[in-house]
Parts: C-alpha cells; sequence; structure tokens
C-alpha cells in the first residue's frame, strides 16, 4: 500500500522521540509569534537553523512551530497568558532559592524575597564600598627626615649618613 507523506514523517517522528514530544526548553507564545513573524518576513535570513541558534531551542522546537497555525481565541490567550504567568513564578521561585537574582518584575511581584544569596552579597559589598580606605603610603617616596632640636625647632637632617637617611 502506498503510504502518505504524513504517515511517513509521523513514524520518523515516533521513531526520533519514542517518549513524545517534551522538550527541555520552552518558548512563551509571544517568542513563538515573534517567531513566525521573523520567518514570514525574510524566510532565506531566518531559516530554521537560525532561529533554533537565535533563541537556543532545537529546530525541531522551530519547525513545529513555523509548521503550526493554530491561534488562540481572545479568551484563550488570556488563559495561556495567565498559565505563563505562573509558570514563570514557579521557575523564578527555584531560581531564587539556588541563589540567582530574578529580574525586577519578578522580584516587584515577591519572587526572591527573605535576603537570599544573592542579596546577602549584595549588602557584603555595599558595606565594603561605605568603609573608609586606608590608602597605604608609598615606600618608594623620598622623603627627609626632619630632627628636632633640643630647643623644639625642627631643622632638616642634611648632616647625617646615607643609611640612616633611607631607613
Amino acid at each position: 500500500p502506498v503510504r502518505e507523506h504524513w504517515q511517513i514523517d509521523k513514524e520518523a517522528l515516533a521513531k526520533k522521540f519514542p517518549d513524545g514530544w517534551n522538550p527541555r526548553k520552552r518558548l512563551s507564545p509571544d517568542a513563538a509569534t515573534g517567531i513566525r513573524a521573523l520567518h514570514a518576513q525574510m524566510p532565506e535570513r531566518y531559516t530554521t537553523a537560525a532561529l533554533s541558534q537565535e533563541f537556543g531551542v532545537t529546530a525541531e522546537a522551530i519547525r513545529r512551530i513555523l509548521k503550526s497555525k493554530w491561534s488562540p481565541s481572545p479568551e484563550e490567550e488570556t488563559d495561556r497568558q495567565q498559565r505563563w504567568l505562573k509558570r514563570g513564578q514557579l521557575v523564578w521561585t527555584r531560581y531564587a532559592a539556588l541563589g540567582l537574582k530574578p529580574p525586577k518584575p519578578w522580584r516587584e511581584m515577591g519572587i526572591g524575597q527573605g535576603k537570599p544569596e544573592w542579596m546577602k552579597r549584595k549588602q557584603e559589598w555595599t558595606k565594603r564600598q561605605e568603609e573608609p580606605r586606608v590608602i597605604p603610603a608609598l615606600i618608594t617616596t623620598a622623603r627627609r627626615r626632619e630632627a628636632k632640636s633640643s630647643n623644639g625647632v625642627s631643622t632638616t637632617t642634611q648632616g647625617s649618613s646615607l643609611a640612616d637617611r633611607i631607613s
């Protein structure tokens, strides 16, 4: 029996991904829309390989994004944005627990509070910056020794030996 093109592709993908398609890195819906727009404007420049390298995902993920023609309804779009926000909160909460500094919008939402490791390092750095700096005297600077005479007047010791003037 003659097989359709989609059947051949489906069988090849089943061999390539025996557990099913589950990418480690996921792109946001806005990024997927941007990929489609870039490829539609300049397909010769923004090839699958170029987009996969630029966005840091596999070529298979880019191929699936470009192949997909589905667009969400307004209700589905708001639901997807809420799910993506919830996913971002979980990811950045995990990263903050590991000691990474979350971006400002996530910090404003309360993620990474409670003096995580990056904030402790920042406080230590700030304390060091506020401490007065002690500048060491230069050892190589030539200086004249001043000797006090018996009457308390300071005079320069010109008649002393070289060894006395060096030390």
